[in-house]
């Protein structure tokens, strides 16, 4: 889970998710819309809202190549590879991050990859 609980319902409910099908999550801190990434057991899930709709990007586990959390000034970046066909390689960053958010997230995905 996030630092501070369980992950907004109304973004569990976008991603099309059950609130206790997600391991891990981190939100970035934008402006304006803030993007989350939530992790569960067989994918990742990359949810935006936006003023026409939310966006919602799928991506199986077992695709991630790596994931890592890089420590900024005042907050981080969550830097999430995944790679295979036919798509080719994807890379998902959450920019100004909470620390314990963004490292909770990466040691998730890392444990699941290496379990």
């Amino acid at each position: 889970m996030g630092s501070k609980g369980s992950a907004p319902d109304r973004v569990v409910r976008a991603a099309m998710l059950q609130p206790g099908d997600v391991l891990a999550w981190v939100k970035a801190n934008p402006l304006v819309f803030r993007p989350y990434l939530l992790v569960t057991k067989s994918e990742v899930v990359f949810v935006k809202r936006g003023v026409l709709g939310n966006t919602v990007r799928r991506v199986p586990r077992d695709r991630i190549t790596s994931a890592e959390y890089h420590t900024g000034v005042f907050m981080g970046r969550l830097t999430v590879k995944f790679g295979g066909e036919p798509a080719g390689e994807l890379t998902i960053e959450v920019q100004r991050c909470d620390r314990l958010e963004g490292e909770q997230v990466a040691q998730e995905i890392q444990r699941r990859a290496s379990g």
